[in-house]
């Protein structure tokens, strides 16, 4: 977020995100606050959102035809939020056991 790398204030944050969300000035207001707390947090999510598709066009070059993206999600959500090294791993089984489905 602008304010901790950008030197924005917490107003030029707030205006920002008020002309660009439908939340509310309140919603909004608390989501800053916690972006100046905690700024790292705020970019878990696009590493993450990364990664899972870089996992996910992995296993449609492995499974070619075989890929169906709904055992896909479900494969990546039934364990719950894991580090993405441990997904990573839980994929490489899963992808295996797709593998052998297949034969």
């Amino acid at each position: 977020m602008a304010c901790n790398a950008g030197g924005w204030s917490r107003a030029q944050a707030l205006d920002k995100m008020l002309s660009h969300s439908g939340d509310t000035r309140a919603e909004l207001e608390q989501q800053v606050d916690y972006f100046i707390a905690a700024p790292a947090h705020a970019l878990a999510y696009p590493v993450g959102a990364r990664a899972i598709a870089g996992l996910q066009r992995d296993a449609m070059r492995r499974l070619g035809s075989a890929f169906d993206v709904r055992r896909f999600h479900d494969a990546v959500l039934v364990n719950g939020v894991v580090p993405l090294e441990t997904l990573r791993n839980i994929l490489e089984r899963w992808i295996a056991q797709e593998l052998s489905r297949g034969r």
